[in-house]
């Protein structure tokens, strides 16, 4: 008796739990799918001003960032800024619908070459995502012949 008390309250618990998790996945889906009426592209130069307020960035790295704004158009899903002192990092998002920072960090710093494999997955998802705004972007802008 007792047995199934508590199994029947584990499960009410479950089914709650699984309404508020459904509740937040869709008004997660349905506030990505409103910002991605007014959602941008965020340029290396903007990431680098985004990045400034979380670390201080290398002199060198602010030079090659704007060198690289003027030679190709952002195609990033995210920007990496360590800090100059290693005192941290900052994930800056490539796209603001995903948010301006995806990450950041004030001990240590972030090494791609080097990630375990959570913060691997993890960056492949912002990748993710972005390719996934991009198309729907381009999906929008799409212009139509009229028919004749």
């Amino acid at each position: 008796m007792i047995l199934r008390r508590v199994a029947k309250s584990t499960h009410k618990g479950d089914n709650k739990l699984f309404h508020k998790l459904s509740n937040t996945a869709f008004l997660f889906t349905l506030l990505l799918f409103a910002t991605q009426v007014a959602a941008k592209v965020i340029t290396p130069s903007a990431a680098l001003d985004i990045a400034k307020r979380y670390v201080h960035v290398d002199k060198q790295v602010q030079r090659n960032v704007k060198m690289r704004d003027v030679k190709a158009p952002p195609t990033s899903p995210y920007y990496i800024y360590n800090d100059a002192q290693g005192k941290g990092f900052v994930i800056v998002s490539g796209n603001d619908a995903m948010g301006e920072v995806l990450g950041y960090s004030h001990n240590g710093t972030l090494d791609t070459t080097s990630l375990n494999p959570e913060a691997r997955f993890l960056l492949q998802n912002y990748r993710q995502v972005y390719e996934e705004l991009q198309q729907a972007s381009a999906a929008k802008t799409r212009a139509f012949a009229p028919r004749t």
